[in-house]
């Protein structure tokens, strides 16, 4: 974004991209630090199903917070599509686990929150190129 400013919740979700993004990252090399806990089958299940899908999350998430910051104009529809898996992640997460966690729960608010934020008719404009 050149001629125009980019508006402070663009900038906001780019933090929470970023970091979310190195969170999975660090949820793939803490795989190979903690060993499996091999008396509950679907612990076991869920390391491996968040040891899959930490590594292309994480870069994902990182490339979009990038784009965001550069405004780059695909960078609306992969943070539309990146928080969708994420939310996906989630529900796995937390069928497979069968126990309640706030922290699932506020990752799933933030990324139905930021779909909604970047599905505005504003977010359109301020993500088209001139």
């Amino acid at each position: 974004m050149t001629s125009r400013s980019r508006p402070w919740g663009i900038t906001v979700l780019a933090v929470l991209f970023g970091v979310g993004g190195i969170m999975d990252l660090q949820n793939f090399v803490w795989f190979f630090i903690e060993p499996a806990n091999l008396l509950f089958a679907s612990i076991v299940v869920l390391k491996w199903f968040n040891f899959a899908v930490s590594l292309p999350v994480g870069l994902l998430s990182l490339l979009v917070g990038y784009a965001f910051v550069q405004g780059l104009p695909w960078g609306r529809t992969l943070g539309i599509a990146t928080s969708l898996i994420g939310i996906l992640i989630n529900v796995v997460n937390l069928t497979v686990s069968q126990s309640f966690s706030p922290i699932i729960s506020i990752i799933t608010a933030i990324n139905v929150v930021a779909i909604y934020y970047l599905r505005r008719p504003i977010m359109k404009k301020v993500f088209t190129p001139i």
